[in-house]
Order: structure tokens, then C-alpha cells, then sequence
């Protein structure tokens, strides 16, 4: 299993390491162009039977360590940094392994919050009744 972060561009075909600020511009650009992405993404495991009715959800936060962060806030963090503004994202992954939806809000958005986007996300692609789990997070108000 490669370590380096060369041995895992080179697993996609990248002889050399980007430099950080190129990384950050496809970072950028993936961000403006998320939603379609997202679409053609959920069109696709749908078109192909990959969707399942039971889902397991999780949210969880990443923090960032500089200040232009449009969408980075402050709130509750879940890597114990509150010093610093962060971005919480949720997946649900069908009972198959097979990612069905993925949501990115601001670091100060609560899980109650975010779930009701999830949903509207997630029934995009899945079948009226579908099951969704969450930990003892998804319980809080």
C-alpha cells in the first residue's frame, strides 16, 4: 500500500507532485462545479441498479488552517479545534458499500439542520420509503 504522496499520484498516472497551489485551484474549480457533479454521479449508480434502500448517514467536520475559506465557520468542532473555521460535510453510503449522496455545508450548520438537507439530496435517486441510520448524533437536537 503506497505511503508517499508521490507513490499515490503515480497510482493515477501523475509522474510528478503537484505544487500545493495547484491542488488548491482543482480543489476550487471541483467546489464551483460540486452540484454537477454530484447529479451525474447519482444518475449513474441509479442508472445502473447501484442505489439501495437502506442507507447508513455520518457527518463529520474538517477545519482549515488558513482565513479565505468562504464557506469555513465557526461552531462545534468535532476535531476539537474551535480556534479555527471549519466546513461539516455528511455521506450516506448504501448497505452495498456504494456512496449515494454527499452534502458540504458550513462548519456552523447543526446535524438537524444538515440531515434535512441529506434527505433532500438522498431523494433524489432513492425509492420512497427508504431506510436511513445514524449514530446517536443523528438524535440530538
Amino acid at each position: 500500500m503506497p505511503t508517499s504522496a508521490i507513490e499515490k499520484f503515480e497510482l493515477l498516472g501523475i509522474k510528478k507532485e503537484p505544487a500545493e497551489r495547484s491542488l488548491y485551484r482543482v480543489i476550487q474549480k471541483i467546489g464551483r462545479i460540486f452540484p454537477t457533479l454530484l447529479e451525474r454521479y447519482q444518475n449513474i449508480i441509479s442508472a445502473k441498479g447501484l442505489t439501495e434502500n437502506c442507507q447508513v448517514s455520518d457527518f463529520s467536520s474538517s477545519y482549515f488552517e488558513g482565513k479565505k475559506a468562504e464557506i469555513g465557520a465557526h461552531g462545534y468542532s468535532r476535531d476539537h479545534r474551535p480556534d479555527k473555521k471549519q466546513v461539516t460535510w455528511g455521506i450516506t453510503t448504501g448497505i452495498n458499500g456504494i456512496p449515494t449522496a454527499l452534502t458540504i455545508q458550513r462548519g456552523n450548520v447543526q446535524d438537524k439542520l444538515h440531515t434535512r438537507e441529506m434527505l433532500k439530496v438522498s431523494m433524489k435517486i432513492l425509492e420512497k420509503g427508504s431506510l436511513f441510520m445514524y449514530d446517536c448524533g443523528g438524535n440530538s437536537p
